[in-house]
């Protein structure tokens, strides 16, 4: 299982040497703490102290007339369960869900929700480090009118805070808090935290002398509470919004606060949900602002600093839902979705979410897998690291509610509830051991930019003061002056921009990188990539961004404006053409968007004003070689596309965009070619996104394009 999970985690990465490993994810075997109990064990959560874990879980049946129990286990670092029989914390007929423990002075502090007949109470048992219940009786932590129910507890090493929510009022829930100290006392009884209608399901940790609550909402909130259970106030993020997703996930940090939460977590057929979101926050007194949300593909591409993870519903706005690599955030139609969990391990923070699948296969629809990132949140800068699959969660069974906690150095307990297609629940552990990084960071590419200036490509983020040291980079027989440390449409800092003295097209050479260093502080030595100054401008992965139109003309397949094969159109070039009153003429100019998508209607004069209307998207395009691709098409309405004057395809359709993807086969040659694209709007609003691909559908690299007629408008 060890080397699955080396080789999955290690997908995105180029070769390292024997003695050097770039760290990682790794997974153990998959165990039941303990299999004693019934076929109903759910809800599990996992606290480490005193050199083990305690994991917790519901067993037995919790509807009408059932009668579950709370029990736990305790597990060594090295994974070996260390009670010969459960641990019954709490039992006799009555029925108890939702456990949650933390772990303060010596002792686990359990709680729980129970049923008093009427409605839900909240109660609590200490256990100690030895797996002993302290307690003969529960704790009545609180039992008030109306439910108190989902309670979440945490430690600020002394005693223990106990938040829920609470419906006392009839009206909405409220979050509220009690202490309760490491004898088993409640010093002050039950204290609201947030009154009004602040929220539900509220999660807790602690970290720089202070408590974090968080609750869910399209916006990430949190409530802070001081050590004697009094709140200071709520604090709101800035990032990527979307629908209500399930309970945040909260864990202290070194100097503050990591807050993993999901967006949207059931998918829209229109695409009015937007794409789901798996997204880091880190809160040091506040919540550290974030980039805005972006439109929808760029969350979906790991393009905002905050995303873990997300999809698209379907092909939604030119994006296929499916295969990482030529979609990154995807996992084979598995929709980024509800809960989450994260620890920080002392060398990362740690995030593990559910996966939703959305198409019906061998497997039931709803069907869950576990995915799982690391991601480094120190100077409140958070650096994503590719998201993989939990291995132990890959099996028949479904996936539900995972739970994580920090063990040793580099090491963590992953602990949720198994599924099986048959029926019944259980509850399964994961080691998870997050390995040192001793490789230094590698070059993925080089691109240049024009005369002066050119992109180097790192696979991983990079340390910024080395990375800013003009001096690390050395080309032979061209000086360079400066670099900068930039993300370029990743969410992580990889990409160092060089200024350097004027080079030429068609220029072959060398770059040698050494002292560039990697969060973890491993460096390059001479390092090199070889490169080619392209002419053209270097075109960036996802759709075409940046076009030559024409348009709008009268809608008419039958008739060519232009001759596609021989059109080779420049900025400002016009075209003469009978409206069928007067003859009128259009003129070849630049049409851009930052969205995905071109807006025809909108660049051609407004929805509404170009019903019954055709136009053109030209691009001259530069490949290092001869290659077959693919183009990939949404329109709204029809499209028919020219590579190099050859029809490559013809689809005369009314649709909306994504509703059906045409994958065009193509050939480019090497050096310049031209792709051409008509697209028809039969009434309303007028869409078009394309991108290029290869032949299985991945992204293309090396490729230039320009607007302009390179013969006559050659690139500087």
């Amino acid at each position: 299982m060890k080397s699955l999970a080396m080789i999955i985690s290690m997908w995105a990465l180029t070769a390292a040497a024997a003695d050097v490993s770039p760290g990682a994810l790794e997974f153990g075997k998959p165990f039941r703490p303990l299999t004693a109990g019934g076929e109903l064990r759910r809800d599990p959560d996992v606290a480490f102290g005193a050199d083990s874990w305690l994991v917790v879980w519901q067993d037995g049946w919790s509807g009408l007339g059932g009668d579950s129990k709370i029990l736990g286990a305790r597990i060594a670092p090295d994974g070996k369960i260390l009670d010969a029989a459960p641990i019954v914390v709490s039992a006799g007929k009555a029925i108890r869900e939702r456990p949650r423990v933390a772990f303060g002075n010596k002792t686990f502090l359990v709680v729980w929700q129970e049923f008093n007949g009427e409605d839900y109470d909240i109660r609590a048992v200490r256990v100690s480090s030895e797996g002993k219940p302290l307690d003969a009786e529960a704790i009545a932590v609180v039992s008030g009118v109306h439910n108190q129910s989902r309670p979440a507890v945490a430690s600020d090493g002394d005693g223990f805070l106990v938040v829920w929510q609470d419906f006392r009022g009839g009206k909405n829930y409220e979050i509220f808090g009690a202490r309760v100290s490491a004898d088993g006392k409640l010093p002050d009884g039950a204290m609201p935290v947030a009154m009004g209608s602040a929220g539900h399901t509220p999660s807790v940790a602690f970290s720089g002398g202070e408590y974090l609550v968080t609750i869910p909402g399209t916006t990430m909130v949190g409530l802070r509470v001081s050590r004697e259970g009094k709140p200071l106030g709520a604090v709101k993020a800035s990032g990527p919004g979307g629908r209500e997703g399930g309970p945040p996930a909260v864990a202290g940090a070194a100097d503050g606060f990591l807050v993993v939460a999901s967006r949207s977590p059931e998918p829209d057929p229109w695409g009015w949900c937007g794409p789901p979101g798996i997204l880091v926050y880190t809160f040091k007194g506040s919540f550290a602002p974030a980039a805005p949300g972006g439109y929808a593909h760029e969350i979906a591409m790991r393009q905002v600093p905050q995303v873990l993870d997300s999809a698209f519903w379907k092909d939604v706005v030119g994006w296929p839902a499916g295969m990482r690599g030529g979609f990154k955030g995807t996992h084979n139609g598995l929709w980024p979705s509800y809960h989450t969990a994260v620890c920080h391990d002392g060398r990362h923070g740690v995030a593990v979410w559910m996966c939703k699948r959305l198409e019906r296969s061998e497997r039931p629809e709803d069907y869950t897998d576990l995915y799982a990132a690391r991601f480094d949140a120190s100077g409140g800068d958070v650096v994503n690291f590719d998201p993989l699959p939990v291995p132990a969660a890959l099996g028949p069974e479904s996936q539900f509610a995972p739970r994580l906690a920090a063990g040793p150095q580099g090491a963590a307990l992953l602990v949720y509830e198994s599924k099986a297609p048959t029926g019944g629940s259980s509850v399964e552990c994961c080691l998870v051991s997050d390995t040192a990084d001793t490789r230094p960071p590698a070059i993925q590419r080089v691109s240049v930019d024009g005369p002066t200036s050119m992109r180097v490509f790192f696979d991983e983020p990079l340390d910024p003061v080395s990375a800013a040291d003009a001096k690390a980079y050395r080309i032979e027989g061209v000086e360079v002056k400066s670099a900068a440390l930039g993300r370029h449409r990743f969410a992580e800092p990889r990409v160092v921009t060089l200024t350097t003295v004027a080079q030429k097209i068609g220029d072959a050479r060398k770059l040698v990188v050494s002292g560039v260093k990697d969060r973890a502080g491993n460096a390059t030595k001479d390092a090199a990539c070889d490169y080619v100054y392209a002419p053209g401008r270097p075109l960036e992965p996802g759709p075409i961004l940046e076009w030559l139109i024409l348009g709008h003309f009268p809608a008419d397949w039958k008739i060519n404006y232009i001759d596609p094969t021989t059109v080779r159109p420049n900025t400002g070039d016009k075209v003469e053409f009978d409206s069928g009153e007067k003859k009128l003429s259009r003129a070849w100019r630049r049409g851009g968007t930052s969205q995905g998508f071109l807006r025809l209607s909108g660049l051609f004069g407004g929805d509404g004003g170009t019903d019954k209307s055709t136009g053109y998207a030209h691009l001259y395009l530069w490949s290092p070689r001869a290659q077959k691709v693919t183009i990939r098409i949404d329109s709204n309405d029809g499209e028919r596309t020219w590579v190099n004057g050859k029809e490559v395809g013809f689809v005369d359709a009314t649709r909306g965009l994504a509703e059906v993807v045409d994958r065009l086969p193509a050939e480019l040659k090497s050096g310049w070619n031209q792709l051409l694209v008509e697209c028809d709007n039969k009434t309303g609003v007028w869409l078009l996104a394309l991108r290029i691909l290869d032949e299985t559908g991945r992204e293309i690299e090396g490729l230039n394009w320009q607007l302009d007629d390179p013969a006559k408008a050659p690139a500087p």
